[in-house]
């Protein structure tokens, strides 16, 4: 029997569990004294459980799923005065340099036309292949004459002033001979002799004559 002036203490062998409000935890098992302190969660606890704060959850929202992501094409705004704007065009208007119709590029300032002349290698070169007259507005004029002969270049007029004209022998069919009427600037002679692929003469337009930039291979007599 416990002695009345020294009684068993409460939470010790042979008596009560120690209350929370007394001190205690009320329990008389690890879970239990973890259940009446409100730390149940304490061992393993689950990912479900673990908390997450307001701004790691806000930057866990901007993230993609790996899974099926979903993404969301950003607004970038209207672009600045200067920039082209309000541009819209069909495929068969864009593709390829392909402007077919002044509908299809909206906002441009330049015309369709001189839009597919960008793409279009026929406005600024031509292959000759008979004897004659080369073009003045063609900046290259590839040399492929059948046979041979003689080829002639008009006087560059006022839309042609500092234009490059590139005349080469890319096709070696016959010798191509060059009156160099209109010409100046040669190192010698009045006429240049295109034998072999290769060859070739460039000129810049200025005024009435072709200036002679650089020769490469020509024979002139």
């Amino acid at each position: 029997m416990p002695d009345a002036q020294y009684p068993i203490p409460v939470g010790t062998p042979g008596g009560a569990d120690v209350q929370v409000a007394d001190g205690g935890t009320g329990a008389s098992t690890a879970a239990g004294a973890r259940t009446n302190l409100g730390l149940g969660n304490v061992d393993n606890t689950s990912d479900a459980n673990k908390p997450v704060s307001t701004s790691q959850q806000t930057a866990l929202d901007l993230k993609a799923n790996l899974i099926s992501p979903v993404l969301v094409t950003p607004n970038l705004g209207t672009p600045s005065a200067g920039v082209l704007t309000n541009c819209t065009g069909t495929a068969a208007g864009l593709t390829a340099g392909n402007a077919t119709t002044a509908a299809a590029l909206t906002g441009l300032t330049a015309t369709v036309t001189e839009l597919n002349q960008l793409n279009d290698v026929s406005v600024y070169q031509e292959t000759v292949v008979a004897a004659g007259a080369m073009s003045a507005t063609k900046v290259v004029t590839k040399l492929a004459v059948v046979g041979g002969g003689a080829v002639t270049l008009a006087i560059p007029d006022a839309s042609m002033y500092g234009q490059q004209k590139i005349i080469e022998m890319t096709a070696a069919n016959g010798d191509v001979t060059f009156a160099l009427t209109n010409v100046v600037g040669q190192s010698s002679g009045t006429t240049a002799t295109f034998n072999s692929v290769g060859d070739a003469l460039v000129l810049l337009g200025a005024f009435d004559k072709w200036i002679v930039i650089k020769e490469f291979g020509i024979a002139l007599a």
